[in-house]
């Protein structure tokens, strides 16, 4: 089925009957358990073996299509999967965020399912804005103080039902991730039951997944989180020549890995390299800032409170801006943004795109649902909405 195309916005609908990342534990299963089949149908993959004994994902952070096609035949590794194995194109989940990507690989569940559906947003259950990931409020830097609120991880945020269903299969489950996060209340929550493989460099991690392979007595997944494509992308943008010098390191690195695990030989091994999204540039001096216009005057009575009475900031990103509005004063919040952002943003009430499909299938989660602001700021290429806080 082709990726449908909106040639007015340039947006792409996600395809969660069998094209989106959110599909890849079902495929993962499929090929080590195979008591189900997997919606998702690799281009090619019907010259490939249809079971494994192990499998090793790359979630390489924001190695989206876009770099993929640009860099394919520039390293080794990459053309590995052209001429010898598997390459698809799949949609992101919408919001295409790495929160809601990483919660969907170790859920199972796409985002409208399992809740996380952004680095930010209202939290119902501590009347806040809060980051899912570091577990904490928004507006801090400081790691965890969501632990504050004496609400526990478990509350907050869902099952890694995926490990769990694998391992309650007899699948050996091993996660790899930088130290940094491992230890987290979110990390701890999403590799429950899973052997912790933190590093700290990329040939750390290598070494460590191969030793983890030569221990493993039985069929095994190895995930493994990759997020320095993303941080260069975020720290220099993603036409630097610093993202250019990541992806020199991290590609050729893992052709020489590769080329010794083929010398040790692993049999009936399928490797996996995937990401959660791209990055397109944009232009700091041009985002619009909401609270900062003039007509923020009129916006304001319409947007929600929490109940110390206090504006709700925004969730979501300056390129998917979720807003939450006061009961009964949703079209006047869209037709008066719609009026500021013309030819620079389309402004949607989340609940047609719930029925239209892009948050994925239901049932919603009732988190989710909480949650979830009632309208949705989507600014064209090149453009970004936002809201201004000093030093934050």
């Amino acid at each position: 089925m082709p990726i449908s195309f909106d040639p007015q916005t340039g947006f792409v609908k996600p395809r969660y009957d069998g094209g989106c990342f959110c599909d890849i534990p079902g495929f993962i299963r499929s090929v080590l358990v195979s008591d189900a089949p997997g919606t998702l149908k690799p281009d090619g993959f019907q010259r490939l073996p249809e079971r494994y004994q192990n499998v090793i994902l790359l979630f390489i952070d924001a190695f989206g299509w876009r770099f993929f096609e640009q860099t394919a035949d520039r390293y080794p590794f990459l053309q590995r999967f052209i001429h010898q194995g598997s390459v698809t194109k799949l949609t992101s989940q919408f919001p295409s965020t790495t929160a809601a990507h990483v919660t969907a690989l170790y859920t199972g569940r796409p985002v409208g399912q399992h809740g996380i559906f952004e680095w930010q947003y209202y939290e119902p259950l501590v009347d806040a804005i809060i980051q899912p990931l570091p577990f904490s409020f928004a507006g801090t830097k400081q790691p965890e103080t969501l632990r504050e609120t004496g609400v526990p991880g478990n509350v907050l945020l869902p099952r890694n039902d995926f490990v769990q269903g694998l391992q309650a299969a007899g699948i050996t489950c091993y996660v790899s991730q930088p130290g940094a996060l491992s230890g987290s209340t979110y990390s701890t929550m999403i590799s429950e039951g899973a052997t912790l493989l933190p590093y700290k460099t990329q040939p750390e991690m290598l070494v460590n997944l191969g030793l983890a392979m030569d221990e493993a007595s039985g069929p095994a997944l190895f995930s493994i989180y990759l997020p320095q494509i993303d941080s260069i992308c975020h720290d220099y943008g993603p036409g630097s020549l610093h993202l250019e010098a990541e992806m020199e390191a991290c590609f050729a690195g893992l052709e020489s890995w590769f080329q010794r695990e083929q010398l040790r030989g692993r049999p009936d091994t399928l490797l996996l390299v995937t990401a959660d999204h791209g990055q397109v540039a944009v232009d700091p001096d041009t985002v619009i800032y909401l609270n900062l216009l003039p007509e923020y005057t009129t916006l304001k009575p319409l947007l929600r409170t929490n109940r110390q009475g206090q504006v709700l900031a925004p969730a979501g990103s300056p390129r998917d801006m979720f807003l939450y509005i006061r009961e009964g004063e949703i079209e006047a919040a869209r037709s008066l943004l719609s009026s500021l952002l013309t030819d620079r943003a389309v402004v949607a009430r989340t609940s047609e795109l719930m029925d239209a499909g892009y948050f994925g299938p239901p049932p919603f989660a009732p988190q989710f649902l909480a949650r979830m602001a009632e309208l949705v700021i989507l600014p064209f290429e090149g453009e970004s909405v936002w809201w201004f806080e000093q030093d934050r």
